[in-house]
């Protein structure tokens, strides 16, 4: 289970009042959502049950919450340093300051492409 599934899915659910039915079946219909709770891709089944939801609620506090935001407040300007990164050495996935290294194969022009025709030339 991956560990941002348990704020995620409580901050989904708060943001948008959903029951726990309506969350389990709002994250397992909406792609968005389920990359949101870190999932590694789309699934058509549920990710939990509601009654992990309830878990989640009483393992998680508000006050957990309220740390957690004052610590990413405090830390702001850390996330906003950009990485360097060489997109020629290793393509990477940047965002908001975290680095998915990764090789990339260099792209291939289409078999049989001869270019844009040239306003004159024949076609």
């Amino acid at each position: 289970m991956p560990l941002r599934m348990a704020p995620g899915s409580l901050i989904i659910q708060n943001r948008y009042q959903l029951s726990d039915r309506e969350l389990v079946k709002q994250i397992m219909e909406n792609l968005y959502y389920q990359y949101f709770i870190g999932l590694p891709g789309y699934q058509d089944k549920p990710a939990f049950d509601t009654s992990t939801l309830v878990l989640f609620r009483k393992r998680i506090t508000a006050d957990m919450f309220n740390k957690a935001n004052k610590y990413l407040l405090a830390n702001k300007e850390e996330d906003q340093k950009k990485p360097t990164c060489s997109y020629k050495e290793t393509a990477v996935l940047c965002t908001q300051g975290y680095r998915v290294p990764g090789r990339l194969p260099e792209p291939e022009p289409c078999a049989g492409y001869q270019g844009y025709p040239i306003a004159g030339n024949d076609l």
